[in-house]
């Protein structure tokens, strides 16, 4: 201390020196005060401190003359860093010069002697919600020693709860291992626990050391990292954070129960309060931070990304409105500061929403509660009340349905137009209800229903359900429809009916969730055929026998226009002499998608023409062809014939209810018995070669070896040699019985040169007859048979008239042979004639 006396100043053995310091420092009750510069008669004294005061009395013979500098000094400790002073805090009098005199120049500032901590590791529980210890284990600097007044600062994250009173037990190297200490205390984040090492108290340089808190609760959070976790030294100023220290929190409990869910209104699309009652397991308590998260149905709506959550009985807070979040049906609600809820309790927490429409009931199981300390999984609730939402409204008025085309069986759009009641508004999840008759066809995978009333951001086409002949269609997020509000639908891919169709208004309807009473248009619309007449007709019997029965099929080609539908018909003009089966069973067959398929037909009497008709109809799923292509097709059923006539082509027609004009069948029918299949064979029997010789045995055989039955009854066989102007039946070959169906007989008359072989058939009751006009089935020929003649020896005398005797061989049946006229010439002696004659023997 150095000072300097007053002119009148002077200091002799007795006198005293005062001196106040800033109380941090620390200076021995009686330290020894040693005088250098300015005092005489003296070297040392004890001096008196206490409370930042040191008074100095000058000993026996010691003295301090006036106007003199004095210096003396006397052992202090410096306090912990960091510590600030000003020169003020330092003041000098003397028993002489009583006045206080601040210092001009003084230690002002104290600066840590280390750096910073090392090797930083945080233990604790893992836990949450649960008061356990808290361990913070450092190694001071080279030059971070800790004595006595020094502090130990660690940062503890946010979350934690530090009860009031809390101790630190110091360990590791400290002197004072074991010893408790008070904390103070500053609330962050990161809050700050401060512990400064008591007297008698110190941790060498590059020591470890260690300060354990305990009664601190984990939070509930799994968000943590090991930096949030740090610690400094009044030594040792520089930050250091934990290289290892608790991250994650087991929960402390395990499922909620007893959770509910509830409306403050019944109302469909009513803005309402729902309550969401849950009970904590008995180590689920809840602190600040802890979380409750709560699935929500996607049919409630109106919840915003942010909503005001009220905790309500059983939170510690509560009533306590405080700011959620919401994102894809799960309400997350964050307890606040100083709210909790204890174990085994029952609470309840509210929000504000809209009610679903009438169309969407609710369940118990699309609510659920689960908490970050009963985080074992959702829990589903065991009650909602209500589960159903009354609509607002009763029914739509101004119904129209408006094809996009009146042509029967065509695949257009459909108009649907409607205006809600008064309080029939339609929001998002609100549906709108088409019922179409049952000849009118939707397509589940085309049909789509689009909409320039619902609002301009409302997403299209409108998602939709399709069962049988109704299309629901639902309303998104941005869908809407006011009270008395006028809608139009427009529904894609709707085939309309045939045209036989003739459904009455009341099979079309539309209602809504809110207008849910189904309501008809004045009148139906009306389909008109949709193409002009069908084309190739044609008649096929099973057979042509008179009397029989057999399947007939009835063919015919539709106009490009003229596809057909279920619903649509096909309708067959015939004559009155065919007898249809009871009932006429008509079958569909090629170019008809139902093709095998039976049907009923109605018979009727055409009352222009009088013949008689039939009707079938398309069942259900039953096609022809398709719109601008003409399809071929046929039907056929079991008919009777009548006897044997003619059935003109003109008598039978065909028409559709698509291609309403009737069109005549290209060729009539002729109903008559069959002509067997006859052919012949031809054999010698004589030569037994394949050569044939007039007035040989030959045997002509007429068969049938195709047809079966094989033909029966009589016949016979025939020839001619004029081409079939006159025929001779061989005696032999009349009047025979067919075997087999075979006939033959075997002759010897049969006359040389080409011949036609013919037969004539009595016919049975299986083959027509052959009369009249014989069939010719062959055209052998027959070779002449050979003739010899020859001159017999005579003994008439040289001279005289020569009448030799003629002998004719070969001659067949009795024939005869007549020698006209001939002459003979006798070759012998050269140059003599013997005579000649020229009268023919007898």
């Amino acid at each position: 201390m150095t000072f300097t006396t007053s002119a009148s100043g002077a200091l002799s053995a007795g006198g005293t020196i005062t001196l106040t310091y800033p109380t941090a420092f620390i200076v021995a009750a009686s330290p020894k005060v040693t005088f250098t510069t300015g005092f005489s008669g003296c070297t040392t004294a004890t001096g008196s401190a206490g409370s930042g005061t040191l008074v100095v009395t000058l000993p026996s013979g010691c003295s301090l003359a006036a106007s003199t500098q004095g210096v003396f000094s006397v052992p202090v400790t410096n306090p912990p860093a960091p510590q600030t002073f000003s020169t003020s805090q330092y003041t000098l009098a003397t028993s002489v010069d009583t006045t206080s005199f601040a210092a001009t120049s003084a230690p002002t500032s104290i600066t840590a002697s280390g750096t910073a901590v090392s090797s930083l590791a945080v233990t604790g529980a893992a836990t949450a919600n649960t008061a356990a210890s808290l361990t913070y284990a450092f190694t001071t600097s080279a030059s971070g020693a800790l004595a006595a007044g020094d502090v130990v600062t660690a940062l503890v994250p946010a979350g934690y709860t530090i009860e009031s009173g809390l101790g630190a037990t110091l360990g590791g190297a400290f002197t004072c291992t074991g010893t408790s200490v008070a904390i103070t205390y500053a609330a962050g984040p990161p809050q700050e626990v401060d512990v400064t090492v008591p007297s008698g108290c110190s941790l060498a340089d590059s020591s470890s050391g260690s300060l354990l808190f305990s009664d601190v609760t984990p939070p509930a959070t799994t968000s943590l990292v090991a930096t949030d976790y740090a610690l400094y030294t009044s030594e040792d100023a520089g930050l250091t954070s934990a290289s290892s220290a608790p991250t994650t929190f087991a929960p402390s409990g395990s499922l909620v129960t007893a959770v509910s869910a509830s409306s403050s209104s019944s109302s469909a699309n009513a803005a309402a309060t729902w309550t969401i009652g849950f009970t904590d397991s008995f180590t689920g308590t809840l602190q600040a931070g802890d979380t409750v998260t709560a699935a929500i149905p996607f049919s409630l709506t109106g919840i915003s990304a942010t909503p005001t959550v009220t905790l309500a009985s059983g939170f510690s807070c509560a009533p306590s409105a405080v700011t959620a979040s919401f994102a894809a049906g799960s309400l997350v609600t964050t307890l606040p500061s100083g709210c909790s809820l204890s174990g085994s309790t029952a609470a309840t927490f509210s929000f504000a929403a809209t009610n679903p429409p009438a169309s969407v009931p609710v369940s118990a199981a699309e609510f659920s509660v689960e908490t970050s300390e009963d985080a074992s999984g959702a829990v589903a609730a065991t009650s909602v009340t209500p589960t159903s939402f009354s609509p607002t409204g009763s029914a739509v008025t101004a119904v129209s349905f408006v094809p996009g085309s009146a042509t029967a069986n065509r695949s257009e759009s459909m108009s649907v137009t409607f205006t809600s009641s008064a309080s029939g508004a339609l929001a998002p999840q609100d549906t709108i209800t088409v019922h179409l008759p049952a000849d009118v066809v939707l397509s589940p995978a085309t049909s789509q229903v689009t909409s320039s009333s619902l609002g301009a951001g409302c997403t299209l086409p409108l998602n939709s359900l399709i069962s049988s002949n109704t299309i629901t269609a639902y309303l998104g997020p941005n869908c809407s429809l006011g009270d008395s509000a006028t809608a139009t639908l427009t529904i894609s891919n709707v085939q309309n009916p045939p045209a036989t169709s003739n459904d009455s208004a009341a099979s079309y309807q539309v209602a809504t969730s809110e207008d849910p009473t189904a309501v008809s248009p004045s009148s139906a619309p009306v389909f008109q055929p949709s193409g002009s007449t069908v084309s190739s007709v044609g008649v096929s019997p099973g057979n042509t026998f008179p009397n029989s029965t057999s399947s007939w099929a009835v063919g015919f080609t539709t106009s490009a226009q003229g596809n057909l539908v279920a619903g649509d018909t096909v309708s067959v003009e015939y004559p009155n002499a065919l007898t249809l089966a009871s009932p006429p069973q008509v079958t569909f067959g090629g170019g008809f998608s139902c093709a095998g398929t039976a049907v009923t037909a109605v018979v009727t009497t055409n009352v222009a023409s009088g013949e008689n008709e039939f009707t079938v109809t398309l069942p259900s799923g039953c096609t022809l062809g398709a719109a601008g292509t003409s399809a071929q097709a046929t039907i056929s059923l079991t008919i009777t014939s009548p006897g044997a006539q003619t059935l003109a082509a003109s008598s039978f027609e065909v028409w559709t209810s698509e291609d309403p004009t009737p069109a005549p069948a290209g060729s009539g029918v002729v109903i008559a018995l069959p002509s067997a299949t006859f052919g012949l064979s031809v054999t010698d029997a004589t030569s037994g070669t394949s050569t044939y010789t007039y007035g040989d045995s030959i045997t002509l055989t007429v068969a049938d070896t195709v047809d079966s039955p094989a033909p029966t009854g009589t016949g016979a066989i025939m020839y001619s040699t004029d081409g079939g102007v006159t025929w001779v039946s061989p005696p032999a070959c009349s009047g025979l019985t067919l075997s087999s169906g075979s006939m033959h007989c075997t002759t010897t008359e049969l006359p040389a040169g080409p011949l036609e072989i013919a037969y004539g058939y009595s016919g049975d009751g299986n083959y027509a007859p052959v009369l009249g006009a014989p069939t010719v089935v062959g055209a052998p020929f027959v070779d002449p048979a050979t003739l010899t003649m020859t001159i017999g020896d005579t003994t008439d005398p040289v001279g005289t008239a020569y009448a030799p005797n003629v002998i004719l061989s070969g001659l067949k049946n009795g024939d005869q042979a007549l020698v006209t006229a001939f002459t003979l010439t006798f070759a012998g002696i050269t140059g003599t004639t013997y005579g000649s004659s020229t009268t023919p023997p007898t």
